[in-house]
């Protein structure tokens, strides 16, 4: 008969190392990195002009209003190579102007301070997808 051992495990941290050790005594050291990512929220002219118009990274900006929920949110969760970050155009009408933002959500993607590409409306989940795939190949 065959007899199965469980063993508990605890995750000893420091800064930058991680060492799962077990009660028999046998440690595993492994390291971590962080998500390269930032999501960003709600933001405001002076984040979207030192992250967006500045930064150098490809970042989606969804446009939308308090009442929207889109896909992008959901979308962006999974994505590891994009900044994201939401204009309220309620709140922020002046930028939403500057962009020619006439219908929500309108999403940009913005590399370089430039836009790369755009979609207006509601998209289903996988042209959400294809977007960002194709707005990372610029």
């Amino acid at each position: 008969m065959n007899t199965l051992r469980t063993s508990t495990s605890r995750l000893v941290q420091s800064s930058s190392r991680r060492c799962l050790v077990n009660s028999n005594n046998l440690s595993r050291a492994f390291s971590t990195s962080q998500i390269s990512r930032e999501n960003f929220g709600e933001a405001d002219p002076e984040l979207f002009e030192k992250q967006v118009v500045k930064g150098k990274k490809l970042t989606v900006v969804d446009f939308h209003a308090g009442w929207l929920d889109p896909i992008l949110a959901r979308v962006m969760d999974a994505e590891q190579e994009a900044d994201y970050m939401k204009i309220d155009t309620e709140n922020q009408q002046e930028l939403a102007a500057k962009y020619k933002v006439t219908a929500l959500p309108t999403v940009i993607a913005f590399k370089h301070g430039k836009e790369l590409s755009r979609f207006v409306g509601l998209v289903n989940e996988e042209a959400v997808k294809n977007f960002v795939a194709n707005a990372k190949d610029h």
